[in-house]
């Protein structure tokens, strides 16, 4: 699924998360398989269990990240390969999953309501926020990027 595994916007480039529900060597066959590379990122913390819970690529230029998520590796790649990142609060990534969010058209951010400090922070960054109520989903642990259908 793409609970660790998820597409950078606009590039043939995956991200993989790994180290709590995922191994690290299951990137090595997912990139020879889609012919893509794949830029992994280690989950330092049992709140961050996959990594569309605490990191979002919103375009191709700019992700929202839970920082602490990663290690110092994983957040230098992050910054390597996005412009601009916008810090998720970790109160309304575990609480709230902020993260677990999805960007339409570069500009339209859906999140799951209940969020203020990230959607004030999105809006700093130039996008709107467009917070749905999911808290029912959240109850076994996804939101809004769970509920999506990416048709490529």
């Amino acid at each position: 699924g793409c609970g660790d595994a998820i597409w950078h916007p606009g590039r043939r480039l995956l991200w993989g998360g790994y180290g709590v529900r995922t191994e690290r060597e299951a990137y090595d066959e997912l990139a020879a398989v889609l012919d893509a590379p794949v830029v992994t990122l280690e989950l330092s913390s049992d709140y961050f269990y996959h990594l569309d819970v605490c990191f979002a690529p919103l375009t191709e230029t700019t992700a929202l990240v839970v920082r602490e998520a990663f290690t110092d590796a994983g957040r230098a790649k992050i910054d390597a390969l996005f412009e601009e990142v916008v810090e998720v609060p970790r109160e309304e990534a575990t609480g709230g999953l902020a993260c677990n969010c999805h960007c339409v058209d570069g500009e339209h951010v859906l999140l799951a309501s209940g969020n203020p400090e990230t959607e004030r922070r999105l809006e700093a960054a130039g996008f709107t926020p467009v917070p749905v109520s999911t808290s029912e989903f959240q109850k076994a642990g996804g939101s809004v990027c769970c509920l999506k259908l990416n048709l490529g």
